[in-house]
């Protein structure tokens, strides 16, 4: 897929430390680019940046829910580095949308801090759910 980084979400000489889905998603998300940019006029910019924005926080929703979901830690780190490997997809989408347009990609930059702002809430090792012990 072009992504340079790829030995850092290796273990074992040879597995993935993905999930299926985010390299589904990944695979999805840049062959969707690729179609978009084959249809590119002034005209349906706008609608391009918004197609690529939607589809991304769509998926940043998965994620955040998988992360609210994670029983432990070990199961949040491996949600968080899967949300890592999308910070990689975008930089490959900003290559591609530039080499194709000769101009930016204005929409992933916004998509990027989203994402960092998540991986850096996600990476507090300890958090309490309640407030008070009152109830419990």
């Amino acid at each position: 897929m072009g992504i340079d980084s790829a030995e850092s979400y290796l273990f074992d000489d040879c597995w993935l430390s993905l999930t299926t889905n985010t390299t589904a998603f990944a695979k999805m998300y840049l062959n969707f680019l690729e179609d978009l940019l084959k249809l590119y006029t002034p005209i349906v910019h706008v609608l391009i940046n918004d197609a690529l924005t939607i589809t991304f926080q769509t998926n940043m929703f998965h994620v955040k829910n998988a992360f609210q979901k994670a029983n432990d830690s070990s199961e949040r780190q491996f949600v968080s580095k899967n949300a890592t490997f999308l910070l990689d997809v975008l930089k490959i989408v900003d290559d591609r949308y530039f080499n194709k347009l000769n101009r930016p990609c204005t929409v992933t930059a916004d998509l990027r801090d989203e994402l960092n702002r998540f991986i850096a809430n996600s990476s507090k090792t300890s958090f309490t759910k309640y407030s008070s012990t009152t109830y419990i």
